[in-house]
């Protein structure tokens, strides 16, 4: 059996819902990850970063 909408919604809440991170980028970097979002050249979600962490 799926999990129903409430599942999803429950852990989007709670800090359990796990989202798979595609690829981070720096500030800096935003327009290319911009551009890969609308291209769909991603999977997962893309990050973009504030100072030096990418």
């Amino acid at each position: 059996m799926r999990p129903g909408p409430e599942t999803w919604t429950n852990g989007a809440n709670d800090g359990t819902l796990p989202a798979a991170i595609g690829r981070r980028y720096r500030l800096d970097d935003a327009p290319r990850a911009h551009r890969e979002l609308v291209q769909e050249h991603t999977r997962g979600k893309l990050i973009v970063v504030m100072g030096t962490q990418a």
